[in-house]
């Protein structure tokens, strides 16, 4: 697993082989909310149709669920401890050497 697009304190952008993950977090003020979630058919097929812009609107998307209190589809696509602890370990590389660069 590797991350292949980010946004800095928002978002990362995750993939293992043709499966693909979204790690994000949202400051609401009272709440840090992070999320690991697998991307759906549809939502790879717009990554790889719109690029990063469809990531980006993806995100926008989840956080007013977040604001609104609406963790449905959050639920409906967050991923197992195994992929969560796949994905933080793929975080910890890229950072690691990203900060040696």
């Amino acid at each position: 697993m590797q991350i292949i697009e980010k946004q800095n304190h928002f978002w990362e952008l995750y993939q293992q082989q043709e499966q693909y993950y979204l790690g994000f977090a949202v400051d609401t003020g009272d709440a840090m909310h992070c999320w690991h979630l697998q991307l759906t058919e549809q939502q790879i097929l717009d990554y790889k149709q719109q690029g990063r812009a469809a990531i980006e609107q993806l995100a926008k998307i989840f956080t007013q669920h977040i604001y609104q209190g609406n963790f449905k589809q959050l639920k409906a696509q967050q991923v197992n401890q195994a992929t969560q602890a796949q994905m933080q370990q793929a975080y910890k590389v890229w950072h690691q050497t990203a900060c040696s660069s």
